[in-house]
């Protein structure tokens, strides 16, 4: 870039071209290199509607959107987030965002699962009457394969509506 000698920084400070460069190398080697984004894989999954629930029990939510993507390691098939070749180890952490049925209990719980195997159960307890919820799970670090596969399931009440607002699973492939 290119600085006249004329600029004033905050109309008190006369400005130089050295004076510059220190203020954009603050401010550009503290920031994301945006080079390193290119190599990076993330997704956000979730609902493209929301769904009622029609049995009370452990339900799984078949995530059929993409909220959010970066790179091209993950994809959305059949319900599920499949993790592609090169990716050893992920980030992972899922939502639901529920409203309550009039008839229905006091908890209920997110299923984070790999593979079709329960990895993570988050349960939230509340007082009766209370209609909406989040129940998000904690992040955890997994080692995966190609091909390996995350999903969410719900244990609510028939009747509950499951929103397409807040109901997401996120991927991260870490190195």
């Amino acid at each position: 870039m290119v600085y006249e000698k004329q600029e004033w920084i905050n109309n008190e400070t006369a400005a130089d071209e050295n004076k510059m460069n220190h203020i954009e190398d603050g401010i550009f080697n503290n920031s994301v290199d945006i080079t390193d984004l290119k190599n990076r894989n993330v997704i956000t999954a979730g609902l493209s509607a929301s769904i009622t629930i029609s049995t009370t029990g452990e339900n799984t939510i078949a995530l059929d959107s993409i909220k959010t993507r970066l790179g091209t390691g993950f994809t959305v098939s059949n319900g599920k987030v499949y993790v592609g070749a090169g990716i050893n180890y992920v980030m992972v952490s899922g939502s639901v965002y529920s409203n309550r049925s009039s008839a229905a209990g006091t908890a209920c719980n997110t299923y984070l699962k790999k593979n079709g195997s329960s990895i993570i159960v988050s349960t939230n307890s509340f007082a009766s009457g209370q209609s909406n919820h989040t129940v998000t799970t904690p992040w955890r670090l997994e080692a995966v394969n190609e091909g390996d596969y995350f999903e969410l399931a719900y244990y609510g009440y028939s009747g509950d509506v499951v929103s397409s607002y807040a109901t997401i699973l996120t991927i991260e492939a870490v190195a």
